[in-house]
């Protein structure tokens, strides 16, 4: 998927809940949703739920994330 406001190309993956934090991952999380790669974060602070996720597109250079609801 390319960026609709520069044009670059987006890193496909996961915008993911776990433990009550918000994540950006690059694959599909499992139980529990933790970066584990230099790209993926939290976009949270912690707590202790369950986890959920959803496909989403990030643009380093753009610092946004794009998702269908």
């Amino acid at each position: 998927m390319q960026c609709p406001y520069c044009g670059k190309e987006m890193t496909g993956g996961y915008l993911a809940t776990g433990p009550g934090r918000i994540a950006w991952l690059m694959e599909e999380p499992g139980a529990h949703a933790y970066p584990q790669r230099e790209d993926e974060f939290f976009l949270t602070k912690p707590s202790f739920w369950k986890c959920g996720s959803v496909k989403a597109a990030y643009c380093k250079a753009c610092k946004i994330i794009l998702t269908k609801i």
